[in-house]
């Protein structure tokens, strides 16, 4: 018999008559860990993704050009690092903050998960914030009205 890596074999042992037991094999496919990947949904954050002293609103962005997108996983689309922070929506987080306490979080509830798809739905926003830069000189718009039910993550 060929068993394939998806394959789980389970032996079940089966009580019969009291006297004697049959072993079973069944094969059954084993689900991918954890729970399925939601779409990726992108909001800029109007308000900070996680409380603390060290997160602050943005007064002035960095160029377009010295900034690092990233888009690994957990990291929502649009986030970039720059001088030793991580940026997203209109706040600036110190690394330790928001990768221990927004992007495990979303490791841990695989959202943000599929680097190809962050990729996609980052290059729109990396035009805007391009557009943005251009048009204002890296001072950020006011904040528009939508929601992020992403807040606190990790607390």
């Amino acid at each position: 018999m060929r068993i394939s890596s998806p394959l789980v074999i389970a032996s079940i042992t089966c009580a019969c008559a009291g006297f004697f037991s049959a072993g079973c094999i069944v094969e059954t496919q084993a689900p991918p860990p954890g729970p399925p990947p939601g779409p990726v949904v992108v909001a800029e954050a109007d308000a900070p993704l996680v409380q603390d002293p060290g997160v602050v609103e943005i007064d002035v962005e960095p160029p377009p050009d010295q900034r690092q997108y990233v888009y690994d996983p957990g990291y929502p689309p649009g986030t970039y690092f720059y001088g030793g922070y991580y940026y997203y929506g209109r706040y600036r987080y110190p690394h330790d903050v928001f990768v221990n306490r927004y992007v495990a979080g979303n490791v841990r509830d695989r959202r943000y998960a599929n680097v190809d798809e962050n990729r996609r739905a980052g290059a729109p926003i990396e035009a805007q914030h391009r557009a943005n830069y251009a048009r204002n000189g890296g001072h950020p718009q006011p904040a528009q009205q939508h929601g992020d039910d992403h807040h606190d993550q990790g607390r």
